[in-house]
């Protein structure tokens, strides 16, 4: 089996990657939708958000070991605080994420699944917020770390990320099209990172990209556990 075909099949049994793959054409659609007012495409870019919706089921359960693993921990730096939070609230919404769309099939009226759909989008972004701090700050405390503009496209995508969530906790509506090219961009840079990820672990030699998982990992001096990559 040639490597690129080796690395395909990596890159093709991660979730992770098919959520990134799916993400990115959803908002492909979304945005020709928008910027041509055609319905059909922006009900083909919420088909496949359904589509992640079923793809990310029960993903939550690895928040929950990320903070145990986080909790045990004897120092504890204002750092890991602010990680423990992005892992929380990445959680929160995976969960409640989890929670509306199944009740959608049962009761879709039903006022407490709008409540949660608010809480859980509100979670996304705060969760993006905490890792752009992570990023910044990481970036900020370590000027030499290998693969920095690695590292600065990840910020890149969480800021993308961040941004196009603000609507999930303001009055701010930054444009259907804009929302869905930010999501197109992010998926775009995930992708990137899950391929050369994925390159790493078949041929165990390091292209010099940043894993997807990378979003917001400790530093080299640090043992914080790695936050998973998102949404």
């Amino acid at each position: 089996m040639s490597v690129a075909v080796a690395t395909l099949t990596t890159y093709m049994a991660a979730t992770d990657s098919r959520d990134k793959m799916i993400k990115g054409a959803g908002c492909f659609f979304k945005m020709l939708g928008a910027l041509n007012a055609n319905p059909n495409f922006i009900k083909t870019g919420s088909a496949m958000s359904d589509a992640r919706c079923i793809i990310r089921m029960l993903s939550w359960l690895g928040n929950v070991q990320k903070i145990s693993d986080a909790m045990e921990k004897r120092i504890v730096q204002p750092r890991d605080v602010v990680y423990v939070l992005r892992v929380l609230f990445d959680g929160i919404f995976s969960l409640l994420d989890n929670v509306v769309f199944a009740g959608r099939f049962f009761n879709k009226q039903c006022p407490k699944l709008t409540q949660m759909s608010y809480i859980s989008r509100a979670s996304l972004f705060w969760g993006y917020v905490a890792a752009v701090i992570l990023d910044v700050t990481d970036l900020a405390k370590d000027p030499k770390m290998p693969n920095r503009g690695d590292r600065v496209l990840v910020l890149t995508r969480n800021t993308c990320d961040m941004v196009s969530a603000i609507g999930n906790v303001s009055s701010i509506d930054i444009g259907a099209a804009n929302v869905a090219g930010l999501g197109l961009l992010s998926a775009i840079i995930a992708t990137r990172e899950q391929i050369n990820a994925a390159y790493i672990k078949t041929t165990g030699k390091s292209t010099g990209a940043a894993p997807a998982k990378a979003v917001s990992p400790a530093p080299a001096a640090q043992s914080a556990p790695a936050a998973q990559g998102k949404k």
